[in-house]
This record gives C-alpha cells, sequence and structure tokens, in this order.
C-alpha cells in the first residue's frame, strides 16, 4: 500500500509540473550609454526603493521582467545582480528574435495553451512581466494568437490581448 501511495503521489507531483510556471526568457539590453548621471538599480520598481547597486552608461544587462508603471527587472552581465531600473534609462540591444511580456492585471496567471483556442488544454502558465520569445501567429476565430516558446524549449500559444510584442 505504501508503494502504492508513493506511486500515485509522484504523478501528482510531475503533473503539477505540467502546469506550472516556467522562467521567462532574457531580453538583451544595455544601460542607455548617453546617460552622464549615476544610474541605479533598485530593489523594486519605484524610485522610493532601495538602492542596491550602480551601472555605469553602456553596461549590458538582460531583461528578466516589466512592471506595469514602466521599470525593468535586469540581471548584469559578468556579476550577475539583479534588481531594477527604469526602462527610459535602457536601450534594447537589435536581435533577430521576437519578444514578448505577458500582460494582465498584477497577480494574473497567464494559462500557455496547446493550440490557438481557449478550449484547448494548458501546457503551463506564465506571470505577467513575464519577458518571452515569440514565434509565429495565427488568427482563429477573430482573435490573433502567438506562439511563446520558454529557455527549456516548451512552446505554446497565447492570445493576442494577453502578451504586448515588443518590435525589435
Amino acid at each position: 500500500m505504501s508503494f502504492r501511495k508513493t506511486i500515485v503521489t509522484g504523478l501528482l507531483s510531475l503533473a503539477a509540473l505540467g502546469i506550472s510556471a516556467l522562467p521567462s526568457m532574457a531580453r538583451p539590453a544595455t544601460v542607455d550609454p548617453q546617460q552622464t548621471a549615476g544610474i541605479n538599480m533598485r530593489s523594486g520598481p519605484s524610485m522610493d526603493s532601495r538602492i542596491i547597486t550602480g551601472l555605469t552608461a553602456g553596461s549590458p544587462v538582460t531583461i528578466l521582467k516589466v512592471s506595469q508603471n514602466g521599470w525593468y527587472y535586469v540581471q548584469t552581465t559578468g556579476v550577475g545582480t539583479e534588481g531594477w531600473i527604469s526602462s527610459q534609462l535602457t536601450r534594447l540591444t537589435p536581435t533577430n528574435s521576437t519578444y514578448g511580456s505577458l500582460v494582465g492585471e498584477p497577480g494574473d496567471v497567464i494559462n500557455i495553451r496547446s493550440a490557438p483556442t481557449t478550449s484547448s488544454s494548458i501546457l503551463h502558465t506564465g506571470v505577467v512581466g513575464d519577458v518571452v520569445s515569440v514565434g509565429r501567429s495565427s488568427l482563429v476565430n477573430g482573435y490573433r494568437w502567438y506562439v511563446v516558446v520558454y529557455p527549456n524549449g516548451s512552446t505554446g500559444w497565447v492570445r493576442s490581448d494577453l502578451i504586448s510584442v515588443w518590435r525589435n
């Protein structure tokens, strides 16, 4: 009986992982090279948040998350320090990839689906602000849907009103 319970618990855990949130992509950027004043990385997306460290103009960073009030959660190249900087103080690095960020109300969980319909199965979820890689799109029943690709290779479909696609 104990063995059967262990197997069932393991299968339930595996199923839960199948629809769990996945890590977001990292969008390359640099701290605005035109900035002459110091750029502060902060503990939260606000000028009132504690300063973690200072950044140099032109420093490469990767954008991990987007806040709804115009801030990026970034990681520095090399040291790997993470924190928030104003999006106005960054410049996106040109790339052949297309990126986007999941949108909605703060705390919303976004369903990533197996096909471009709301009746298709949920493969996994994301959260508002996640930066994702965006693939092809499809128009189905009057709705535009986008394929999103995660770092581990998982893919799925997101309806256009739940993603803001960044133009390169």
